[in-house]
């Protein structure tokens, strides 16, 4: 029996009825025997030697290795199969058949609309019975609806109806898909046993996404790309490849932070900086403007209440752009944030956090999941 390393300080909501030892992390992936499925698959599409150590697993339940692909576009997570041969976790071998799913891919937007579609994702261990695939949240709201304000606007409760306060967490922020708690209290200070709560929509969302793993690999990830990052491409920059990247399935090393001096810290954002005032130039000349960085990120509000003596239109907002309209602001936001990046890639100031793991065949990787990883893309 292998032992498995623990991590202190376990916080993750654990998926229905959670609890496993040490012993059931191996169960599926022990042993020596191949697990591959009978029937012929074909060619592996993506196949890595090496070892794993799992942090502490409240999964109950067989575990099963697989590729986690999270996409924060959608707000869901998508699972593929691998196939696992020789003995886990110190001596295995893992292939993949299938590329992801097509609900995994996205594309980094912010280099254009050139750049090929991507999947990013983490190896993990999950139960047997795993979906393939589940929505999280990524993006959750409160208001505390009151319905009278006494004097000093006190916040009051309806004698009868009494103060509802509303939770929501959503898939993203366009709430597509979302459950929604309702307390209902009779006064703004009632303890929960004097409450109700009315929900709506899948309780599912609610969890945290990483209750439903026993972590995700955090010294690696996997990228897919649908079509070749060509070189000098914001993709092909991101993924720590500037000259280009194949199509296909990659390992990615996630770089820590002993890996970046401080010199080059700080070159790195000398060079952001320069690109930002770049790029905002560039604007500028293109619609004859005038706006300087701090327009970018506008915290708009008043400087003056407009009509007061002395208070013109001139005077009465902080920053330019408080003047224009909300889809004014950000066309202009997103316009600008494009020439920017651009700029990052002109000057080669891109800093990637990942390296693409280089004759992987001959490479035996010691690959660690935690439940600690926050999810990068």
């Amino acid at each position: 029996m292998h032992a498995c390393s623990f991590m202190n300080g376990w916080k993750l909501a654990a998926r229905a009825g959670a609890r496993l030892g040490c012993a059931a992390a191996v169960l599926a992936l022990g042993g020596c025997d191949p697990q591959a499925s009978p029937e012929f698959r074909g060619a592996s599409l993506f196949t890595l030697h090496g070892s794993v150590s799992i942090a502490e697993s409240h999964t109950e339940g067989e575990l099963v290795p697989a590729l986690a692909f999270i996409n924060h576009d959608s707000g869901e997570v998508e699972l593929v199969d691998v196939e696992v041969q020789g003995r886990f976790p110190s001596d295995f071998k893992l292939d993949v058949f299938a590329p992801p799913p097509e609900d995994a891919f996205v594309q980094l937007r912010d280099y254009g609309d050139r750049e090929p579609r991507l999947a990013l994702g983490y190896i993990t261990a999950v139960t047997s019975d795993h979906p393939d695939s589940f929505s999280f949240a990524d993006f959750g709201s409160s208001e505390v609806r009151a319905s009278s304000c006494g004097d000093g606007c006190v916040l009051q409760c309806d004698p009868v109806r009494g103060c509802a306060t509303t939770e929501e967490w959503c898939t993203n922020e366009d709430r597509k898909e979302c459950y929604r708690e309702t307390t209902i209290c009779p006064a703004p200070d009632s303890p929960p046993e004097d409450c109700r709560v009315e929900s709506e929509g899948d309780a599912s969302i609610k969890l945290p996404i990483l209750a439903h793993f026993a972590g995700l690999s955090q010294n690696f990830m996997v990228a897919y790309l649908a079509d070749a990052a060509r070189a000098g491409s914001g993709t092909a920059a991101y993924l720590g490849a500037p000259r280009g990247l194949a199509r296909g399935y990659h390992l990615l090393r996630v770089l820590g932070s002993d890996d970046v001096d401080e010199a080059e810290q700080a070159a790195w954002e000398t060079c952001v900086a320069q690109s930002a005032e770049i790029g905002l130039a560039a604007y500028n000349d293109k619609h004859g403007t005038h706006y300087v960085l701090r327009d970018v990120d506008s915290q708009c509000g008043p400087s003056c209440p407009l009509g007061a003596p002395g208070c013109g239109p001139e005077m009465a907002f902080a920053n330019a752009t408080c003047a224009l309209s909300n889809a004014e602001y950000e066309a202009f936001v997103d316009a600008v944030h494009r020439l920017q990046k651009q700029a990052e890639l002109d000057a080669g100031c891109v800093q990637s956090p990942l390296v693409p793991v280089a004759n992987l065949a001959s490479t035996v990787i010691a690959i660690q999941i935690s439940a600690d990883v926050e999810p990068r893309f």
